[in-house]
């Protein structure tokens, strides 16, 4: 049986250290993800791409519940655009076959969304995807759909292009169908019909690789608060370190400071002691 120390210790890490840190400021609702650099981290390394998009799936379970012990009610990931479907055969195979898998696996009893509560929702063109994968996506879906705690949108075969033209066209049928003048039209009711909901608005959208695009992505969701972050770091790199410096940004922000560099962060001090202990927990533990 443990003892009252060990217990302390354990409770102690790095990772539940950085994110007690995080938690003495705000918590966004709602981050977007473009996840970027798989096949550049694969083919700087002479691996194959498959190897890049598997420890790419790695970094987004890592961070889905990092993000969930953190508090955030909403996570979008973008995992697959609509050009994507430009690759190769086999890398689409790859990853669909990938995508596959995570779902089933992330709404088993007793995985992540069982353990978070969280739901999952995937979003886009469904209708371009194969009987299996709609099956399996029906299956996540109905499986978590109870889940209250926090919401994963995984966007595959999508773009926010594609998103807002489909939800126009919606609205406008509804408006017909409802012998509804166009001029009662609104944003609202073009949210309404968005893939991804603006119930929750973005606060954060990170892209990796340091490429400065947004790419088609929640460009309907995000507004005039939301943080755009660009980490000079290839997806399959992203950790929960790259996570703690992008909310501490967005934190800082939203208590009046300056924007601040990923490379020279001045963190205010009441912070400062919560991280010296991270560290050096990190050189006792590893």
């Amino acid at each position: 049986m443990a003892s009252h120390v060990e217990t302390v210790l354990s409770s102690l890490s790095p990772q539940v250290a950085l994110i007690n840190t995080l938690r003495q400021g705000s918590i966004p609702n709602h981050i977007g993800f473009i996840m970027d650099g798989n096949r550049r981290w694969a083919n700087s390394r002479g691996f194959p791409v498959a190897k890049g998009h598997y420890l790419g799936s790695k970094a987004l379970l890592k961070t889905v519940e990092s993000c969930l012990m953190l508090g955030v009610k909403s996570i979008t990931m973008y995992a697959f655009s609509i050009e994507n479907f430009n690759r190769s055969n086999d890398q689409v195979h790859q990853l669909m076959a990938l995508f596959k898998f995570m779902l089933i696996d992330y709404s088993r009893p007793g995985k992540i969304a069982d353990q978070y509560n969280m739901s999952i929702r995937v979003v886009g063109r469904l209708d371009l995807l194969d009987d299996d994968f709609r099956k399996k996506i029906d299956y996540a879906i109905k499986r978590t759909g109870g889940n209250t705690n926090g919401v994963l949108n995984l966007c595959v075969a999508y773009t926010s292009r594609d998103e807002v033209s489909r939800a126009m066209k919606e609205t406008v049928h509804q408006c017909c169908e409802q012998g509804l003048p166009v001029e009662s039209i609104t944003d609202k009711s073009i949210a309404a019909h968005m893939d991804v909901t603006d119930d929750i608005p973005v606060d954060i959208v990170v892209r990796t690789s340091r490429v400065q695009r947004l790419s088609d992505f929640l460009l309907w969701q995000s507004h005039r608060d939301t943080d755009i972050q660009i980490v000079d770091v290839l997806w399959p790199d992203f950790d929960l370190w790259q996570l703690f410096l992008v909310i501490l940004r967005w934190q800082r922000k939203q208590d009046g400071f300056e924007p601040a560099r990923a490379s020279g962060i001045s963190v205010p001090f009441k912070l400062f002691s919560c991280i010296l202990m991270t560290i050096l927990l990190g050189l006792c533990i590893f």
